[in-house]
């Protein structure tokens, strides 16, 4: 394998990683855009999703990414104390 494509295929693993779970990342590292957020509910005894549109206003938030999911999934009636967030994922 050439080095240009082993580059090539270190960057799209990298985007792929990336994109599969956000909860983690810096919010000034997202791009606008749809997102799914996925978590717990009835205090983890089922799972639950919602879509939100990540905003330009978003990106510059201060608060970190974990709180910041958190607060999304917090809107899910059945999101409780000891729910947490799974996943989120660009779509």
């Amino acid at each position: 394998m050439k080095t240009s494509q082993l580059k090539q295929l270190i960057k799209e693993e990298i985007k792929k990683i990336l994109s599969e779970n956000l909860q983690d990342t810096s919010l000034d590292l997202i791009e606008p855009g749809h997102y799914l957020v996925k978590f717990t509910t009835d205090n983890r005894d089922g799972m639950d999703e919602i879509e939100y549109e990540f905003t330009k206003q978003d990106k510059l938030s201060d608060i970190n990414a974990y709180n910041f999911w958190r607060g999304i999934a917090k809107d899910h009636p059945l999101f409780g104390k000891e729910d947490s967030v799974v996943s989120v994922e660009k779509i």
